[in-house]
């Protein structure tokens, strides 16, 4: 019973991929080649890789009661049609695995759903470093320790950027990127400043509830 249902989501998954794939309109013998040649075939790309994300996450979930758990879900559903319905807009792998992390983490959530709304929104529209920073920001000290950043004394200061530019230091060149992605998580109210001293990084690090939540919601 368990796999059962286990398939069940998994078989809805594929059925909603296929239909976005055979969805998109031609129009003209240009287009219609275009599609036939070159979009039609990135869209199955898209849609394997989208139906083995979500097929190896589902199956990797150890629950006796998941049938319970499922039937009439109905917010189970909704991630499920949402997470599929952005896999087919992107290539990144790594969105995959962030979508296929939230539908199986929406099975047992206690989050309202205005925030899993809120957080499906978002993995749709972070990048894969706004993702890093935020965790990154979320745990500083083990990150900082790895790079070698120790406190030396109180009135040392470092910027939240220059942080991030020593624990990523392939972003340095980045430097506009990196200001406006703490922007963008400063906005959404997922950090709680744009820039303090290392001590405050050890001290308190700067995610906020709803960060730790949203970064809870799409981990494995």
């Amino acid at each position: 019973m368990e796999n059962d249902a286990k398939e069940i989501a998994i078989s809805v998954a594929k059925g909603i991929a296929k239909v976005l794939v055979s969805s998109i309109p031609t129009v003209g013998p240009i287009m219609t080649s275009v599609y036939s040649e070159v979009v039609t075939a990135a869209l199955q790309k898209r849609r394997e890789n989208w139906e083995r994300s979500i097929e190896d996450r589902l199956e990797a979930i150890e629950d006796s009661k998941i049938v319970d758990k499922l039937v009439g879900n109905e917010s189970f559903v909704t991630c499920l049609v949402q997470a599929t319905m952005q896999a087919m807009q992107t290539h990144q792998e790594e969105k995959y695995k962030l979508l296929a992390n939230a539908v199986a983490n929406s099975i047992d959530s206690e989050l309202s759903e205005d925030k899993k709304q809120i957080f499906l929104r978002w993995i749709e529209r972070y990048s894969d470093l706004h993702i890093q920073i935020l965790t990154f920001l979320n745990d500083p000290v083990s990150f900082l320790f790895r790079a070698g950043i120790l406190p030396r004394n109180s009135s040392e200061h470092l910027s939240l950027k220059q942080a991030i530019e020593a624990v990523y230091p392939e972003k340095r060149q980045d430097e506009d990127l990196i200001t406006v992605i703490i922007r963008d998580l400063y906005s959404d109210g997922l950090i709680n400043s744009k820039g303090t001293n290392l001590n405050d990084f050890v001290k308190k690090g700067f995610t906020t509830q709803i960060a730790k939540e949203f970064l809870g919601f799409i981990s494995d």
